[in-house]
């Protein structure tokens, strides 16, 4: 059995933010991979992820975004899409410092994670990856409440930028057929679904330049997502997927899956279309 060493630290932004980090690591890995969560979730939300890529011998690093799980910040706000890529460049580098060349990385972005992801490969020209992994990626939200949010965050944003409010357009049991996951994830203290006007009118903003990210993506892509996914607009993400202007991509699409693929019922053959997808990138020469 692959013995896994746990790590936490917490590293600090550049407006005195603290961000938790914790790592899975493997040994003798033969690659790494870099979880961005999605809203409303934390990074330990992955550890049987996590614990399931060290028995292929791939470590696993992430982090709490800030303003959620045990990072710190006010929850559910940014004053701009950028905390998020920056606090990911503060983790990469952190990860880069610690692994140096001696496996290949992947970055996996869930959701909102997703197009984290996608802003920060392209915002900072990062093409030291192996591979972009995009699981459920939001180009656009499929709720009914998406155009009242998106009118409300540009109106009052200025206003009241860091006001918070309960968004709960988006119900636990659209993430997933699981009801194991989903009695977990009520019961869990670090799942909130706070949002500042702020944070609105940022994700709109990032949602909208990452869709339009797509065809300057220079690395692989791996695209996973459900078929039944009624939190966003899955023909939008395929045509993202068809946008891209690189050989090396996939669409898997799970027709019977809701948005959180990874904590499906039938999760393991995402977990194993992941896995194999890396491993053939891993034989690959750099």
């Amino acid at each position: 059995m692959n013995q896994t060493t746990y790590q936490t630290d917490f590293l600090l932004n550049d407006r005195n933010i603290k961000l938790f980090h914790q790592a899975w690591v493997a040994s003798n890995p033969l690659a790494s991979v870099v979880i961005i969560h999605g809203v409303g979730e934390h990074s330990g939300r992955y550890e049987e992820f996590a614990r399931f890529l060290n028995e292929k011998q791939i470590s696993v690093y992430s982090f709490d975004l800030p303003g959620y799980g045990k990072s710190g910040g006010k929850r559910g706000h940014v004053k701009s899409f950028s905390d998020f890529t920056d606090d990911v460049k503060i983790n990469i580098d952190f990860i880069k410092e610690k692994i140096g060349d001696k496996e290949k990385i992947f970055l996996l972005g869930h959701s909102l994670g997703a197009l984290i992801t996608i802003r920060y490969v392209r915002i900072f020209n990062d093409v030291s990856f192996s591979g972009l992994i995009l699981s459920g990626p939001p180009f656009q939200l499929n709720l009914s409440a998406t155009s009242w949010w998106r009118r409300i965050g540009v109106f009052f944003s200025s206003i009241l930028p860091a006001i918070t409010i309960k968004e709960e357009s988006i119900q636990l049991n659209m993430l997933t057929h699981d009801a194991e996951k989903l009695a977990a994830f009520r019961k869990d203290p670090l799942r909130h679904y706070r949002r500042s006007l702020q944070f609105i009118q940022a994700y709109f903003k990032g949602e909208k330049k990452a869709f339009a990210d797509g065809p300057f993506l220079a690395l692989p892509v791996l695209i996973v997502q459900g078929g039944a996914d009624d939190v966003i607009d899955v023909k939008k993400v395929k045509t993202f997927y068809h946008q891209l202007n690189i050989e090396d991509k996939m669409f898997i699409v799970y027709p019977e899956m809701y948005h959180e693929v990874l904590n499906e019922i039938e999760r393991a053959r995402v977990y194993d279309d992941i896995v194999n997808w890396i491993m053939r990138r891993c034989k690959k020469k750099q």
